[in-house]
C-alpha cells in the first residue's frame, strides 16, 4: 500500500466515523480522552493491585467501542427525530461522566487523592444525562 492510499484510507474512514457519531466536537474529544485516559488507568490501577489481565484488558476495549456504538445509535436518532443533537449530547455526557467516574476509582486504587469537587461535577453531569428530553415550548 502507498503512502497516498493509506493516507486516503485513513480520511475515509475518519470521515465516516465522523458523521456515523454526529460530527467531532469538542464533547466527543473529551470523551474519546477519557477512554483512553480510563483505559491507561485501569491498567496501571490492576498493575498496583496485582491483577493484570490480558483477557479482562481486551474487555475492556471491546466495552470501549461499543460505548462509541452507542453514540452512533444516539446520533442516528437524532437525525431521525430532528432532535438536533440532544440526544447524541445525552448519550455523549453520561458516558463523559461514566468514563471520569471510573478515572477517579482507578487513581483511587492507585493511591492518589484528588478534591472532591471534581467528583461532585462527574456526578452532576451524569445526572443530567439521566434526564430524558422535554420538547422545549413552542
Amino acid at each position: 500500500m502507498t503512502q497516498d492510499t493509506l493516507k486516503g484510507t485513513v480520511a475515509a474512514v475518519g470521515a465516516v466515523l465522523s458523521y456515523l457519531m454526529g460530527g467531532v466536537d469538542a464533547a466527543l474529544k473529551a470523551l474519546l480522552l477519557f477512554m483512553a485516559l480510563d483505559y491507561v488507568t485501569g491498567v496501571i490501577a490492576a498493575w498496583y493491585e496485582k491483577r493484570l489481565d490480558s483477557v479482562k484488558g481486551l474487555k475492556g476495549f471491546v466495552k470501549k467501542l461499543l460505548m462509541l456504538v452507542a453514540v452512533v445509535v444516539a446520533a442516528e436518532l437524532d437525525r431521525v427525530t430532528g432532535t438536533s443533537g440532544i440526544m447524541r449530547a445525552g448519550a455523549i455526557y453520561y458516558l463523559l461522566a461514566n468514563e471520569g467516574l471510573s478515572i477517579l476509582e482507578n487513581l483511587a486504587l492507585a493511591g492518589i487523592l484528588l478534591p472532591p469537587g471534581i467528583k461532585d461535577a462527574l456526578q452532576r453531569l451524569r445526572s443530567k444525562g439521566e434526564k430524558p428530553y422535554e420538547e422545549p415550548p413552542a
